[in-house]
Order: C-alpha cells, then structure tokens, then sequence
C-alpha cells in the first residue's frame, strides 16, 4: 500500500514573511522566512534557503522529532509545487 504525505501551510497574520509548513501525519515542521534579496548575503552560509523572483526563503526545521535530511526536502518540494514556483533554486541543501 502507498500513501501519500500530506502538508499543511499555516500562514499567520500576525506573521506576514513567516509560513509553516507541517506534515499532517508525521513530525516535519519547517518555518519558511521570507527574506528581502538585498539580506541574502547576511544569512549564515549554513542556512537551508532558495531563491525566488520575489525574496529568499529561508527554512527552518522547528520540529519536535528527528528528522531525515530527504524528509525535509520532500517537504520543501512539495512547498515550492504548492507556492507554484518552477524556478526556486534551493541553495545548501548539501550541507
């Protein structure tokens, strides 16, 4: 049997530049920051982010659980889909 992960974005409006993203069934929390270009360069060289058109998302894994490297980038992938963004170049995702 397969199944599917499913996400969840919480979008707060006391946050606009901050997304969650959420696996329903599992522990992967990740808060995505939407950051200005012209701030890209004062992000820590380790930080897990992507480019887009508009900004620099910057994810952070704020789960309460282990886990998995793959686990989180299936999350973000699923996020760049969902965000509609073919172009996003996700930067560190070897670190």
């Amino acid at each position: 049997m397969h199944h599917r992960t499913k996400y969840l974005v919480l979008i707060y409006k006391d946050l606009p530049d901050t997304d969650f993203l959420c696996e329903c069934n599992g522990g992967i929390r990740l808060k995505i920051t939407k950051v200005n270009k012209r701030r890209f360069f004062e992000l820590s060289r380790k930080s897990l982010c992507a480019i887009v058109d508009t900004c620099v998302l910057v994810f952070e894994d704020v789960s309460h659980s282990l886990v998995s490297k793959n686990d989180i980038l299936r999350a973000i992938s699923w996020y760049k889909k969902w965000r509609g963004e073919p172009r996003m170049l996700l930067l560190n995702a070897d670190h």
